[in-house]
C-alpha cells in the first residue's frame, strides 16, 4: 500500500510523523533510543532529510501497525531515495535482527557494515576526554573507614540489627 504525505516532525531517528497518516515507524532499522550514544545525531540527520518534505510511504502489507499502533513503513524521500537505508548508510541506525515485514533486511546489512568499517555515525570513535583529572587525595587517619566490599568488589550496605 502506497500513500503520499508530508513529514511534519521527527520524534526519534526511526520515528517520524506524517501530516495525514500520523506516526510512522521506519521498518527494518532501529536508531538509538533516548540516553544512548548517537540519539540526538540520528534525530538531527532524519530531520534534515525529511521534515517539511513530501514523502512516499510504503506501508507494510503484512502488519501495517506496531504494538503502539504506529504505521510501519518504508519511507521514500522526494528524490526517490529510501530513508530507511539512508539512515543505515550514514551509520545513524542498525538493521533489525529479524525480518520485520515485506522488506528483505539481509540486503540492507551491507549498508550498515560499510558505515561500521568507515566509522560513520554510531561507529565513529568516541572523543577522548579533554578535562584533566585531579589527582586523588591521600586518605588520612581521620577519614571515615572504607565501606566493606563483597567478593566481586562491589560495596556492601550493612544494615544495623534491631
Amino acid at each position: 500500500l502506497l500513500t503520499f504525505d508530508t513529514c511534519t516532525r521527527v520524534i526519534e531517528g526511526d520515528l517520524i510523523e506524517g501530516e495525514k497518516v500520523g506516526l510512522i515507524r521506519l521498518i527494518g532499522v532501529i536508531a538509538p533510543a533516548k540516553g544512548e550514544p548517537g540519539y540526538q545525531e540520528a534525530i538531527d540527520y532524519t530531520r534534515k532529510l525529511a521534515v517539511g518534505r513530501q514523502i512516499k510511504v510504503e506501508i507494510c502489507p503484512e502488519r501495517p501497525n506496531d504494538y503502539r499502533n504506529r504505521l510501519r513503513a518504508v519511507v521514500y524521500l522526494p528524490d526517490s531515495t529510501n530513508l530507511n537505508t539512508k539512515l543505515l548508510r550514514a551509520g545513524m541506525a542498525r538493521v533489525l535482527k529479524h525480518a520485520p515485514c515485506h522488506v528483505d533486511v539481509k540486503a540492507w546489512r551491507p549498508y550498515m557494515t560499510d558505515a561500521q568499517e568507515a566509522k560513520r555515525g554510531l561507529w565513529k570513535p568516541a572523543a577522548a576526554p579533554t578535562a584533566a583529572v585531579a589527582p586523588a587525595k591521600p586518605k588520612s587517619a581521620t577519614s571515615a573507614p572504607a565501606k566493606p566490599k563483597n567478593a566481586t568488589g562491589a560495596r556492601v550496605r550493612i544494615r544495623p540489627q534491631r
